[in-house]
């Protein structure tokens, strides 16, 4: 069981000062391997777009899911493929979200993959907090599902995986916006 420090600090600066003999730049670096792993090891699909929608980062799952290589990706915007019956609505949340009016959202829409065929997917999308090295950005957590008699279950667990990776990201990006 974890004993909590009585601190006048926030709990994220408490988690880097309580690691014994780990400097800044340490914990820093300790913050950044257990982030690089969550997004490299989900079983789901992970990406970090700009504000605009352009992919800066996917990991093997959410390449996956659209059929296109990560460096393919990195030249598209998000709404490239997105089916076209929903990016109005995709970006109107986008637009809610940058502008502080919800802190996340979640999205069931059909992507176009690189083969031209269609998938659904289950997005869940919030905002990477900006640090002193980071500019603010968009990351979606997906997962793709069967609309058939499974797809509502299929939803569901990919929804609360999702939900959890979220979790783990933030607390590990303000960790990490901490230390910076």
């Amino acid at each position: 069981m974890h004993k909590m420090k009585a601190s006048s600090g926030p709990p994220e600066k408490q988690q880097a000062a309580d690691v014994p003999g780990l400097g800044a730049e340490e914990a820093l670096r300790k913050s950044e391997e257990r982030w690089r792993s969550v997004f490299e090891n989900s079983a789901i699909g992970v990406a970090l777009t700009d504000l605009n929608g352009r992919f800066l980062a996917t990991n093997h799952v959410y390449q996956k899911v659209t059929g296109h290589t990560e460096e393919e990706l990195r030249a598209l915007y998000f709404l490239d493929i997105t089916h076209e019956d929903y990016r109005q609505a995709n970006w109107a949340l986008i637009t809610e979200l940058v502008e502080g009016k919800r802190r996340q959202f979640q999205i069931e829409k059909k992507y176009r993959r690189k083969n031209g065929s269609l998938i659904w997917v289950s997005n869940n999308v919030s905002l990477v907090p900006l640090t002193r090295t980071l500019h603010q950005r968009n990351r979606t957590n997906s997962g793709d599902f069967d609309r058939g008699s499974k797809g509502a279950d299929v939803s569901r667990e990919n929804q609360a995986a999702s939900n959890a990776l979220a979790a783990k990201c933030r607390q590990l990006l303000l960790r990490q916006a901490s230390l910076v």
